[in-house]
């Protein structure tokens, strides 16, 4: 899960796009146990909305005003995450099985953050408007290659400064490489770490404190992966592997008693 070549830092000095560069989307609370690191925001900026988007808050909570959270406001990654959080810690979150409403109700809450890569949000990668050449200065394969150079420092420092202890679990969706990269080289730099395969899935275990899972990869492109039943085996298997601090901590947030076994 590692970067076949290392990033080379690319020399740009344009303000707009330093602006670009130093803006990370989260979704939730940025201290929650659960992150989920993916690719981008799945809406099309609009170039009217371009500049409020960068320079505004660039975490967002939702509030009661927002819910019920529905597909039109989290978009797909909003479905995946619910699901994930539904099928492999329904039971510590008070929803059963009801991945819609966790949505509705709890997504985004105190449970989980979405961490985005790649600062602007579109539909697809191969969307680059020619206005956004214009004012950026670059094209859709150079504002890539200024994201590969510059990003992973600047992530690093968010995700270090909200993670704690052993209370948190980070799991990849999408930007498989560039998070890899991120995790391996700033998050876990000191730990040895083995990739336990099963069942297409990825489970990244360090070889110090017995074999804590540090992150895990769900490969959500690969052919079928998208389905539900894909979606209920990996967090089955997450659920097996996640750390005993990221239960108790999940099981705080939501008022549910750990029995003990």
């Amino acid at each position: 899960m590692s970067p076949k070549t290392p990033y080379k830092k690319q020399i740009m000095n344009n303000e707009e796009i330093e602006k670009v560069m130093q803006f990370v989307r989260i979704d939730g609370l940025a201290t929650a146990p659960v992150c989920f690191l993916t690719i981008e925001d799945g809406g099309e900026l609009e170039q009217e909305e371009f500049v409020d988007y960068i320079t505004g808050n660039p975490n967002w909570i939702p509030t009661e005003i927002d819910r019920p959270l529905t597909q039109k406001n989290t978009g797909v990654p909003g479905e995946f995450i619910s699901k994930i959080m539904t099928f492999a810690f329904g039971d510590l979150c008070g929803v059963d099985n009801d991945w819609r409403d966790y949505r509705a109700k709890r997504l985004y809450s105190s449970n989980e953050c979405n961490i985005k890569y790649y600062p602007i949000g579109r539909r697809n990668t191969s969307i680059w408007p020619e206005w956004l050449s214009k004012k950026l200065g670059i094209s859709a394969s150079e504002y890539v290659v200024q994201c590969l150079a510059e990003r992973p420092e600047i992530l690093s420092k968010k995700c270090k400064h909200y993670s704690s202890s052993g209370e948190r679990l980070f799991i990849v969706i999408g930007a498989r490489d560039e998070w890899s990269y991120v995790l391996r080289k700033y998050i876990f730099q000191n730990l040895s770490m083995t990739v336990i395969l099963d069942d297409g899935f990825e489970f990244v275990v360090s070889h110090e404190n017995n074999g804590h899972l540090l992150f895990a990869y769900y490969p959500i492109f690969n052919y079928g992966n998208k389905s539900t039943y894909r979606l209920k085996k990996f967090s089955e298997r997450l659920r097996k592997q996640v750390e005993m601090s990221v239960i108790k901590k999940l099981s705080h947030n939501n008022g549910i008693k750990q029995t003990t076994e």
